[in-house]
C-alpha cells in the first residue's frame, strides 16, 4: 500500500514541467553509496557526487529511468543513513564512465538524514585537515566541537 502511494506520489512529480532546475546550492561529496530500486531488492554500490537540500546524485553503470523510486544508503562512521527519492535525471557522464544519475529526496525525513550524513562527513574531512594543520591528533569530539563554533553563526539564522 505504501509502495503505490509513492509511485502516485512520483507520477505528479514527473509530470509537471519543471521551470527550475537548481533550486539548490550542490555540496560536492565523494563517499561510497549502496542503491536499490524500492520496487526489487536488487542492490548496487557507487560513489555520491554531489547532495543538496533537495536531493543526491551518485555514478551509476547504467542509466535508470526516470520517476524510478530509489532507496539510498550512506555509511558514516557506524551508521547507515537510509533516504528515499525518484530519479530526476541519468545523463551520460562527460568522460565515458557511466552515468550520473540524480535523485529528489520524497521526503523531509530524507532531507535531515542527508543533511546529517554530510555534515559528519564534513566533519570528518575538517578533522583530518586540523590533524594535518596542527600535526597532532585530533579527537572527533574535538572537531566537532571547533566546527561548530566556526559555523554556529550560520545556523543561528535558522531559529
Amino acid at each position: 500500500m505504501f509502495y503505490m502511494q509513492e509511485v502516485a506520489i512520483i507520477k505528479k512529480m514527473t509530470a509537471q514541467p519543471t521551470v527550475e532546475r537548481r533550486k539548490f546550492f550542490r555540496h560536492p561529496i565523494s563517499v561510497p553509496v549502496q542503491y536499490r530500486e524500492v520496487s526489487t531488492e536488487t542492490k548496487a554500490s557507487s560513489l555520491s557526487v554531489d547532495v543538496s537540500d533537495g536531493g543526491l546524485s551518485f555514478k551509476t553503470n547504467k542509466p535508470i529511468e526516470k520517476g524510478t523510486c530509489l532507496s539510498v544508503m550512506i555509511p558514516v562512521n557506524d551508521e547507515l543513513f537510509s533516504m528515499k527519492g525518484y530519479v530526476a535525471y541519468s545523463t551520460p557522464m562527460s568522460n565515458g564512465s557511466g552515468f550520473r544519475t540524480g535523485i529528489s529526496f520524497l521526503d523531509t525525513v530524507s532531507k535531515f538524514r542527508a543533511k546529517l550524513a554530510e555534515q559528519m562527513l564534513q566533519i570528518q574531512s575538517y578533522q583530518k585537515k586540523l590533524e594535518e594543520k596542527l600535526h597532532q591528533q585530533i579527537s572527533e569530539e574535538e572537531a566537532a566541537q571547533r566546527w561548530v563554533e566556526k559555523h554556529a553563526a550560520r545556523f543561528s539564522a535558522f531559529f
